[in-house]
């Protein structure tokens, strides 16, 4: 039977017509099928975004509520006071208006607490890491756990509490149990299988419709599905799990590193694909075996080299580059194989070529990304610099590299920086080339903003040499754009001849996009730095005006106590006095030796500081001859309390401001209504100057409308004690 295949030219021809008829029927049965499942894959891709951004958005939205409230509550006075008193009702307050919060509570600097919202023991956190990153100065720290409180697993926020020196004091702590996100991801429902879950930023479950998950904080890091959607090259994507199931899946990253997942079976998604699709083949089976019937002694002789041909292709197709198709006979199918067998020879070759240069490729782009999130962690201009010379030439081997700025004037190019000692000494110097140099390279890259590269420059006519760099063979200057104008050049120089391809200057030009966008983010951060100082200035110069008007204000400045029973006699007030005239410690309290005559004595003294502004003084007295002795302890109570005082002394500073900026509104409102209520512009004017005159006790109040005229005091409505004249 197989040489009758083998040899029938009749089999061969039917093969031939068979597949001459089926093919139109096959081409638009899978153009149908490719159509249908594209568009129902579409269709399904597109619900698990929707399905996936909604989710995301609940729960972003859950978080930024807790994190916002967490924030506002480590800045609250009573939480600042450290005084568990004080703190409990904010506590308990917030653990009432949040319900899933199922504890609230503040720890001092050793992590123990000092209230809770639950009126539960007091334990020591001192352990738990969202303690010690939030005590480090870290605004705001998340970790998933299990609950000392409550034996759940939990997801607990931190935040310092600060002081107005910005000293950490403490930390707050809200914790709550993950039902509520439980509640939010299993709503999410597609169709008979879709589901989503949510995991954090250490991939542990935090929900999941099977709640084993979430009891045991399951870690899905191996999963292949959340390590796809972690990778960040596409968020949607394909899965095939223990069972064989392939499942469509959708990944969102937020924010604060959790991400959501909405996962729904392929077969679920084509189904109707498949049905279309078995019963487009059912009918093809059906005209396929009628044709063959008719047909069958056609075309048998062409299939078995065809067959061997194909074999050959899905090797190679598979990475058997070396695979050889063989056939006898000298007809269109053996110069079709000898073809195919020229074709994956040359294949071969290219393949091994483009892996060669696709290697070294990568290489250089992992340099670049290496060196540009390197720069971008470096916000002085000058570290700047140093860093970009420096990172190109340990990454890429250059015999040298420095950077060419060009000067205010646009006449002269700067080095900048450079490498080494060649590179210091002419940072040093000032070395710099004219811009219109016609005998530089550099020059010329930064006159016309493209790249400049010589193989061998010691052939070249226009090359500048520097005794500084005696091995430079080949050189290569990239401008630097920056807004459409060049504002540098990035020169580099090879020992070798020939030393740069087009791969060096391709990394270069993109290097060099990066050195733009970072020279821009530090002149940012200088701008930014300069508004900020400049914001400050504008607010002590606005505290030091405000309080200088309470200076001048009639209310109490000075308070002296003392002690009952105690009398200041001549000596201690001469004391006073005595203090008064001495400098004050600008830092914080200190102790001052008060001698007058015979008498002896020692006094602390402490400016009180609002910020960098010095707003009053304090001092204190041993009682009588008796020399008090203060210790270190003593003098960090009384700047602890002089802290505490210039706050509580600043808040009611504003509380008059504000009161009194609140009693003028109200006289305007309330002049304005007796305003309104005129009939004529006659009885306008005079209710308007009553108030006046009741308001500002003037003498009197003229008022003149109307274009200038010769108008006589006669013409002047006068009203004298309420009484018209």
């Amino acid at each position: 039977m197989l040489r009758l295949f083998s040899s029938s030219l009749r089999v061969r021809l039917t093969i031939l017509i068979l597949l001459i008829v089926t093919l139109p029927i096959l081409v638009a049965i899978l153009f149908a099928s490719y159509i249908i499942s594209q568009d129902l894959r579409q269709e399904a891709e597109h619900d698990l975004q929707q399905r996936s951004e909604a989710l995301a958005d609940r729960v972003v939205n859950w978080d930024e509520l807790l994190t916002l409230s967490l924030s506002n509550l480590s800045k609250q006075p009573d939480i600042i006071s450290m005084d568990a008193e004080r703190q409990k009702p904010v506590l308990f307050q917030m653990s009432n208006v949040y319900s899933n919060l199922y504890l609230v509570h503040t720890a001092d600097k050793t992590g123990f607490n000092i209230a809770r919202s639950d009126d539960g023991e007091l334990r020591n956190y001192g352990d738990r890491f969202w303690f010690k990153e939030a005590i480090a100065g870290n605004e705001l720290v998340r970790q998933t756990l299990y609950s000392r409180t409550t034996g759940e697993p939990s997801i607990c926020l931190a935040s310092p509490i600060q002081d107005q020196q910005a000293q950490n004091l403490g930390v707050v702590s809200v914790c709550t149990d993950l039902d509520i996100l439980t509640e939010q991801v299993g709503a999410t429902r597609l169709g008979n299988t879709g589901f989503a879950f949510l995991i954090n930023e250490a991939n542990q479950v935090l929900a999941h419709p099977n709640k084993a998950y979430v009891d045991e904080l399951k870690d899905l890091s191996d999963n292949p599905m959340v390590s796809q959607a972690r990778s960040g090259q596409n968020s949607l994507g394909l899965f095939v799990d223990e069972n064989g199931t392939r499942w469509l899946f959708n990944g969102l990253s937020l924010n604060n590193g959790w991400m959501v997942i909405v996962q729904q079976e392929e077969a679920e998604v084509l189904a109707r694909v498949r049905f279309f699709q078995f019963g487009a083949l059912g009918l093809t089976a059906l005209l396929i075996f009628t044709i063959a019937g008719l047909t069958w002694w056609v075309a048998g002789y062409f299939v078995n080299p065809i067959v061997h041909l194909t074999d050959a292709a899905r090797s190679l197709s598979s990475g058997q580059l070396t695979q050889i198709a063989t056939h006898q006979s000298q007809d269109e199918i053996g110069v079709l194989t000898n073809t195919f067998n020229d074709m994956a020879q040359q294949l071969n070759q290219l393949i091994d070529s483009l892996e060669h240069r696709i290697s070294s490729r990568t290489q250089r782009l992992e340099a670049v990304a290496a060196i540009s999130e390197r720069l971008n962690s470096i916000l002085k201009f000058e570290d700047l610099l140093a860093a970009i010379v420096t990172e190109v030439q340990d990454k890429f081997g250059y015999y040298h590299a420095h950077i060419y700025l060009l000067d205010d004037n646009r006449e002269r190019l700067v080095v900048a920086e450079g490498t080494g000692p060649a590179g210091a000494k002419m940072k040093k110097s000032g070395h710099n080339i004219l811009f219109n140099a016609e005998t530089s390279l550099v020059a010329r890259a930064a006159r016309t903003g493209k790249i400049v590269w010589v193989d061998n420059v010691r052939e070249a006519p226009d090359w500048l040499p520097n005794e500084l760099l005696p091995n430079t063979y080949s050189e290569m200057a990239v401008p630097i754009v920056l807004d459409g104008q060049v504002v540098g050049v990035l020169d580099v120089q090879s020992d070798q001849i020939s030393g740069f391809d087009d791969g060096d200057a391709n990394v270069l030009r993109s290097l060099a996009n990066q050195i733009t966008v970072a020279i821009r983010n530090a002149h940012l951060f200088e701008e930014v730095e300069a508004a900020l100082a400049e914001a400050h200035e504008a607010q002590r110069r606005y505290q030091q005006e405000a309080w200088q008007k309470v200076q001048k204000s009639s209310g109490p400045r000075r308070y002296l106590f003392t002690r009952p029973g105690v009398q200041l006699d001549k000596t201690e007030k001469e004391r006073l006095h005595t203090i008064e005239t001495q400098q004050l410690a600008k830092d914080g309290p200190t102790l001052v030796d008060i001698n007058i005559g015979s008498s002896t004595g020692q006094a602390l003294t402490a400016p009180i500081n609002l910020g960098d502004l010095t707003i009053g003084k304090l001092q204190l007295q041993a009682a009588g001859e008796n020399r008090q002795t203060w210790s270190d302890e003593d003098l960090y109570f009384v700047e602890d309390i002089l802290n505490q005082f210039v706050q509580t002394a600043e808040n009611l500073r504003l509380f008059d401001e504000t009161r009194q900026k609140a009693g003028q509104e109200q006289t305007i409102r309330e002049i304005t209504e007796r305003m309104r209520t005129a009939t004529n512009l006659k009885q306008l004017m005079h209710t308007m100057a009553k108030e006046l005159n009741e308001r500002l006790s003037a003498g009197h109040v003229f008022i003149d409308l109307g274009i200038e005229r010769g108008t006589s005091i006669a013409d002047i409505d006068i009203t004298v004690n309420g009484k018209h004249t």
